[in-house]
């Protein structure tokens, strides 16, 4: 879409998976009020989100702008409008489809070239030592041994000296001022790479059937998405199903049906920004030197009693100087958060009229009634652990959200169309009624029981609040064209 058409930004999000794209038409207009276009699937405006659709289900998309989108949706069109027109059956023998994809996305930005760990403890090494020599005065040998004696402090003590054969004392030669050239490494965990996946696994599978007569044209569709994000324990499933019928009841009258149904799960991160806890931030400036799990004396892992390795929070008997008690590792398995959504959507249409000449003096006057209803209900968890983070003196905190959203629109529209020689006139009138109604309600507490993510057991009301939000329109509008032998053309409209 941003190729064809003119003034059409899009970017694709956060990059979290099932992550909707944003499409912004003719910039922006406003620093606080929404840039998003009105969308209209099948002639009905759609309140649902983009990423409920099956990208297999559409056949085209058209963009709206100026005056164009005024006319037709009045303010409800301000940020241009998106038209979405979903695949129709086709005359012939019923034609079955599958079709699989599958592949695999990496991080496309290579990392930063980061100092190992002899690097930063040399490093560090000479920031003590400068900092004696040039803010207290300290000759150059009296600054080196004191730059050893207070190693060990400011990186946390011998638990995170990944140097087993030397102390944070004697890590450093005294004659060379470097760290030793024989010092070995019990560990070397890059926290980068243990908060990504490497080659995340996406597939999707779709089954379509197509077919029908002359009068009766039919399609459906049943599609299954499931895509792991580059960071672990993150992904988005979607089933979706639609069913496409249209039929011709006589020379005169015409009616169609479309329905369609998502259900999606969306696991992500909760965090964002460049706060700490967003692992993207934290984990790229955690020091080399510290460990992605607990060790122990000897540098190996100490393991629960179930055999498994346990994530080093920094919070033991010595704790870590910088991020005490957080892990970026942490934040995506002993936190939870995700999105669960079901939409459903329905389009329906009677027409009546005839371009035939059967019909006389009604010829090119038709008249259709369409109808379209959209529902939409989000559940959202957001979980913070009880035992380790900002929320542990709370005893864990376990928010969540529900969003409900249904809107309909029905419209009736009149039009004329006919061609005199080289005039060629088309008029519509139409009215339409548009109903929408959001409900919002959260809660929250705290002091929860460990393993139960529900907020019965919870002790403590952190946070509780509901609103809601109903309005109607209604519109009468009316177009009229004209073209003259299809080199002059005016066009007037009013809503």
């Amino acid at each position: 879409m941003e190729g064809q058409t003119t003034g059409l930004l899009t970017t694709s999000g956060s990059g979290q998976p099932g992550e909707a794209a944003k499409i912004v038409i003719r910039g922006y207009g406003s620093i606080n009020a929404s840039q998003d276009p009105l969308y209209v699937v099948d002639g009905i405006p759609f309140s649902g989100d983009m990423s409920s659709i099956n990208p297999a289900d559409i056949e085209s998309m058209t963009v709206l702008k100026d005056a164009s989108a005024g006319a037709l949706y009045g303010a409800r069109g301000a940020n241009g409008v998106i038209m979405i027109t979903t695949k129709q059956g086709k005359e012939g023998k019923t034609k079955v489809s599958w079709r699989s994809t599958a592949g695999w996305s990496s991080r496309s930005l290579k990392a930063y070239d980061m100092v190992d760990q002899k690097e930063f403890v040399q490093l560090t090494y000479e920031g003590l030592r400068n900092g004696y020599i040039f803010d207290n005065g300290y000759n150059w040998e009296t600054a080196g041994r004191q730059a050893s004696a207070d190693l060990g402090g400011v990186l946390g003590g011998e638990q995170y000296n990944p140097f087993k054969n030397y102390t944070w004392g004697t890590i450093i030669d005294p004659a060379t001022g470097r760290v030793q050239d024989d010092a070995t490494s019990a560990w070397n965990e890059s926290w980068m790479d243990a908060i990504q996946r490497d080659n995340a696994f996406r597939h999707e599978h779709q089954l379509s059937v197509n077919g029908g007569t002359e009068k009766t044209k039919y399609m459906f569709s049943l599609g299954y998405l499931n895509e792991d994000g580059i960071l672990i324990n993150t992904g988005f499933q979607r089933y979706n199903a639609r069913a496409n019928i249209n039929t011709e009841v006589n020379k005169w009258m015409k009616t169609g049906l479309n329905v369609s149904l998502s259900n999606s799960t969306q696991n992500f991160s909760d965090y964002e920004g460049s706060s700490n806890s967003n692992v993207w931030y934290s984990a790229q400036f955690m020091a080399p030197i510290y460990p992605v799990y607990i060790k122990g004396e000897d540098g190996k892992d100490v393991l629960d009693a179930d055999g498994n390795r346990q994530l080093d929070y920094g919070d033991g008997s010595v704790q870590r100087p910088r991020y005490s008690d957080f892990n970026p590792v942490g934040g995506l398995v002993d936190d939870k958060a995700d999105i669960k959504t079901d939409v459903a959507g329905l389009r329906t249409f009677l027409a009546f009229g005839s371009d035939s000449e059967d019909a006389g003096w009604a010829k090119g006057i038709k008249l259709t009634l369409n109808f379209g209803l959209d529902y939409r209900n989000k559940s959202q968890k957001s979980y913070m652990n009880m035992h380790h983070g900002n929320q542990a003196a709370a005893g864990g905190l376990l928010m969540k959200y529900n969003r409900r959203t249904q809107s309909y629109t029905f419209n009736q529209l009149l039009t004329w169309g006919r061609s005199f020689n080289f005039h060629n006139i088309d008029l519509l009138v139409g009215h339409e009624f548009y109903a929408y109604k959001y409900e919002f309600l959260s809660a929250g507490k705290t002091n929860l029981v460990d393993g139960i993510l529900e907020l019965r057991p919870g002790t403590n009301l952190y946070n509780a609040d509901s609103y809601s939000e109903d309005y109607r329109v209604e519109s009468f509008f009316g177009r009229f064209n004209y073209n003259f032998n299809e080199k002059y053309y005016f066009s007037a409209s009013i809503r």
